[in-house]
C-alpha cells in the first residue's frame, strides 16, 4: 500500500490565505498529514496484484471442480456397471 502525496505548506498557505491563523493553519496541516500517514491506500499495483490472485483462486476452484466432476461421473459410471451386471448375471 502507499501512502498519500500531501503538501503540507501549501495547505496551509491555502488556509492562511482564506483568514485562517498561521499557528491554526499550520497545526491543521500537519493533523491532515498525520491522517494521512495511518491511511491506507491502494495503488494500482496493488489492485492489479489482488486481481491476479483472485483470477488464480477462480482458477484453482475450476480445476478442483473438474476434477469432482470427473471423479463422480467415474464413479457413478462404475455404479451403473455393477448394476447392470447384477442384473444380467
Amino acid at each position: 500500500m502507499a501512502a498519500i502525496t500531501f503538501d503540507t505548506l501549501k495547505f496551509a498557505q491555502t488556509l492562511r490565505a482564506a483568514g485562517v491563523s498561521e499557528n491554526q493553519a499550520e497545526t491543521f496541516a500537519e493533523a491532515v498529514r498525520e491522517s494521512h500517514l495511518s491511511a491506507e491506500v491502494a495503488t494500482k499495483p496493488d489492485v492489479d496484484l489482488l486481481r491476479a490472485e483472485i483470477r488464480k483462486d477462480i482458477a484453482d476452484s475450476r480445476a478442483e471442480l473438474t476434477r469432482w466432476i470427473v471423479s463422480v461421473g467415474i464413479l457413478q459410471s462404475a455404479l451403473i456397471a455393477a448394476l447392470v451386471i447384477k442384473l444380467i448375471g
